[in-house]
């Protein structure tokens, strides 16, 4: 649909995961750019802070994460486990390499350290409490809104890399994998929120179009954009 008025007033940054939010909010911070926020910074930043918190038998109130507690116990017990791995979210990464959301969270903690962290949380918490044309959302909880410019955060397009990298030329739709179907909803939900402009869509292009029209028929678009706009996703 080519548009006709090209006049920009909302912007959305639309990510993966919390933690790239988190690392988005930082840089503006930093610069000083006001921002909205479609979750509130306490749903934003739970993993991180949990992560920030950890501790020799401490207490995790959620229970979500509170199997960390238990793996950081075992590794401050474990001379075995101290002498290979330098620090306890080490330890955590490999014991989970599947965790994208904990995969990202300590990668986030590693690069701007647990007090960066803590305090971008107390700057959000401002944040939260204006309207701004500028919003910080993932791709799950931006489902049913729209802005005029629409920026997909590089988790986003690691994502479908991953896919297109792993993808065996012998699969069928009927045996497309439950994960990969979940990645190409959560990037056409990002990509669709986008009225206007769309920045740093990398896996919209042909190659990507092929792929989905050859190997996922059955995902329609009618299909996809039911998905794109169901609140309970």
């Amino acid at each position: 649909v080519e548009v006709t008025n090209k006049t920009i007033k909302t912007r959305a940054f639309i990510a993966r995961t919390n933690a790239a939010l988190i690392g988005k909010m930082i840089e503006l911070n930093q610069l000083g750019v006001q921002y909205g926020l479609t979750r509130t910074p306490a749903q934003i930043f739970e993993q991180p802070l949990s992560l920030c918190n950890l501790k020799y038998q401490g207490f995790i109130p959620d229970p979500h994460f509170r199997t960390f507690q238990e793996d950081i116990n075992d590794y401050f017990e474990s001379n075995e486990l101290r002498s290979i791995y330098r620090t306890p979210l080490m330890y955590l990464k490999d014991e989970y390499p599947n965790d994208v959301a904990l995969q990202q969270a300590i990668k986030l903690i590693t690069r701007y350290g647990t007090k960066n962290i803590i305090n971008c949380y107390e700057d959000a918490r401002k944040h939260a409490k204006t309207s701004q044309s500028y919003t910080l959302g993932t791709a799950h909880s931006t489902k049913g809104l729209e802005f005029d410019e629409v920026t997909i955060a590089e988790d986003l397009n690691t994502a479908l890399e991953n896919i297109v990298q792993d993808l065996s030329a012998e699969i069928t739709a009927e045996y497309l994998p439950e994960a990969v179907r979940t990645e190409l909803n959560l990037y056409y939900v990002a990509c669709s929120r986008a009225k206007k402009s769309l920045i740093n869509a990398d896996y919209l292009d042909i190659n990507l179009r092929d792929l989905i029209a050859t190997r996922f028929k059955h995902m329609s678009n009618d299909f996809l954009e039911r998905e794109a706009t169901n609140p309970n996703q």
